[in-house]
């Protein structure tokens, strides 16, 4: 039998269905039950030597089940789709082991698995335990749903990396100790999968779930700082949040709900860099729209897809969405919509498929439905611009746009580069638009950020005020950041988190070459420009005192010639990586987070 692990089992639901499975992997598997960490939550994360698996557990009646919509439930209900949410949990778990290698990893193996990073990827699972599993669920060869337990344990058994490799020539393994060494990271001791209980206390002792469940709420407020673990981190800073989780952006979301209840609605364009909460902002207003418009439909699509999964050569982004239109809640349906899908299945052409997508819109608004279409990382439909049918979408769109009778709500979100992307400029799409921009957040919104963990660290106000400095308040690198500061703080303990722990940790950060990728992320979208990343290495190393601007008439070499200056400037600015700021004396820049400028100066031999 498998191996189980666990922590803190007593105060979380476990699905037993699913547990009871897995107990007849074989004992070279480990199973790291309901784990948590500071930016993933897994129902089961399953080791063997050459896969790691995130088991999501769904006890659902389910009457229809998407690979990339929500489900439906028998009773009419829809909840989020589960395979998208093991996706992104796959990703954070995977990048989070990718940072902790040599914590758990030989110094040759965590060279390897940083090597083959690309090739290091963490499994979804899909598992349905509800006795009654939907009839049908789709089928695909790496997003998988299972519905009975030999399913799984066969999945899991055979799938793994390097496939396509002999065995004896795979070097991405993991042995005994390093399952271990991983377990004993993250706080967690074996258990034993019938009673949850650690398998060193006998049955008998372990308690009633009658007084379990009685126990939550009180364990949860008397647990003392020693139980406190690095995967008890309030700090979550690789995915989209909404509801409780969302910090801030008042302002924005005002303009969002304006344009939105709007007759005729206006489109709205959300961009900014990598983390920025693009997403989370635009899954934000959306929520709040619908909890006011119960009847309206959400449409969505992930143009990363285009290069994870891609479309069939006769496929269009719209067919996609007219499916999801069609497989709405009841009260929305209408003969017309499914018909016009089922011709679009049959059709190979895409005028036809936008054609009867447009009819589908016209359907759902006379019979008083509302529609919103959401578009998330637009500027990933770069790579495939050199089909037609790509090249043509956005101009598509734009006609949607302009047609006020279809009653569209239109969110997109996507970096700066988008609206600069050949069609999108030829059309000048961002004139129908409501464009957003998201910088730094203001002090007021990211304070609270910093207090998510003040009850155990117990920031002094210098500490606070540091943190907002190194960090710019971007908001990714401020939750990075303090889950950075709580996890010293886990292994290390201090009655206070002062200034000085935090430059201790920054300083940490800086010399971690795992930290690469945080700040990469700052500056990804230059790097290939000739003149906007020569420019930013050269203001790195020009600018020597923390937060201090240099004069753009003090730059030397080829940024004296002022037109290969505004060329350089103009990408590090609407990237918002620096700022430009008016002062007597002459324009002055100034980065926007110094934790970039701090990382490039010893780099920038290196980068």
């Amino acid at each position: 039998m498998a191996k189980f692990f666990g922590s803190h089992l007593e105060r979380k639901p476990v699905d037993r269905t699913v547990l009871r499975w897995l107990t007849q992997l074989p004992d070279t598997f480990y199973v790291f039950v309901e784990l948590q960490g500071g930016d993933f939550q897994v129902d089961f994360l399953v080791l063997k030597q050459d896969g790691i698996f995130n088991v999501e557990a769904k006890n659902w009646n389910v009457r229809r089940a998407h690979l990339d919509s929500d489900w439906e439930l028998t009773d009419g209900r829809q909840l989020h789709n589960p395979v998208l949410q093991a996706r992104e949990q796959c990703d954070r778990v995977g990048h989070y082991l990718l940072l902790q290698r040599d914590r758990f990893l030989s110094r040759e193996l965590a060279d390897i698995f940083l090597d083959k990073k690309s090739e290091f990827k963490v499994f979804p699972v899909v598992a349905i335990s509800h006795p009654k599993p939907p009839a049908s669920v789709p089928m695909h060869p790496y997003f998988k749903i299972f519905v009975r337990a030999d399913q799984v344990k066969k999945h899991l058994e055979k799938f793994s990396w390097e496939v396509d490799t002999p065995a004896e020539h795979r070097h991405m393994k993991l042995d005994k100790q390093a399952m271990l060494a991983l377990a004993e990271l993250w706080k967690l001791q074996r258990i034993d999968p019938a009673t949850l209980a650690p398998s060193d206390t006998p049955a008998s002792q372990a308690p009633a779930p009658e007084l379990q469940r009685a126990s939550v709420k009180a364990a949860s407020a008397t647990a003392s700082a020693s139980a406190v673990t690095v995967t008890d981190s309030p700090y979550q800073y690789t995915y989209t949040v909404t509801g409780e989780a969302f910090y801030g952006r008042s302002r924005e979301l005002e303009i969002i709900r304006r344009a939105l209840v709007a007759d005729p609605a206006r489109p709205v364009a959300i961009q900014g860099l990598q983390r920025t909460g693009k997403s989370s902002l635009a899954l934000e207003s959306i929520a709040r729209h619908v909890g006011e418009n119960k009847t309206a439909a959400v449409l969505k699509f992930d143009f990363r897809r285009l290069w994870q999964e891609g479309l069939k050569q006769d496929e269009d982004v719209t067919k996609e969405l007219l499916g999801q239109l069609s497989e709405a809640p009841a009260e929305a349906k209408a003969d017309k919509v499914r018909g016009a899908f089922r011709e679009a299945e049959a059709s190979g052409a895409i005028v036809d498929q936008r054609r009867l997508f447009m009819q589908a819109l016209k359907e759902n608004r006379r019979r008083s439905k509302q529609t919103i279409l959401f578009f998330d990382e637009c500027q990933e439909i770069a790579e495939a611009l050199v089909e037609p049918k790509h090249k043509t979408f956005f101009s598509f769109i734009e006609s949607l746009c302009k047609d006020e009778a279809l009653g569209l709500r239109i969110v997109i979100a996507c970096r700066p580069t988008f609206f600069e992307l050949q069609p999108i400029k030829h059309i000048n799409l961002g004139r129908l638009f409501e464009i957003i921009t998201l910088g730094p957040l203001e002090e007021s919104a990211a304070m609270p950020i910093i207090d998510r963990g003040d009850a155990w660290l117990h920031f002094d106000d210098a500490a606070k005020q540091r943190i907002l400095f190194l960090t710019g308040r971007h908001p990714f690198w401020l939750q990075f950041l303090c889950h950075r500061i709580f996890e010293r703080w886990v292994l290390g303990r201090v009655p206070k988190v002062d200034r000085a722990f935090v430059d201790e940790t920054f300083a940490h950060i800086i010399k971690d070459p795992g930290c690469r990728p945080q700040f990469y992320l700052l500056y990804q979208e230059v790097e290939k420009d000739e003149f906007a990343f020569p420019l930013l290495r050269h203001l790195a190393e020009t600018v020597k005192e923390e937060g201090a601007p240099v004069l753009t008439s003090d730059l030397t070499g080829p940024w004296q010639d002022k037109k290969v200056l505004r060329a350089a400037l103009k990408p590090l600015v609407d990237n918002q990586i620096v700022t430009v700021e008016n002062v007597p004396q002459a324009p002055a820049v100034r980065f926007r987070v110094e934790a970039l400028r701090r990382w490039m100066r010893p780099n920038l031999i290196t980068i």
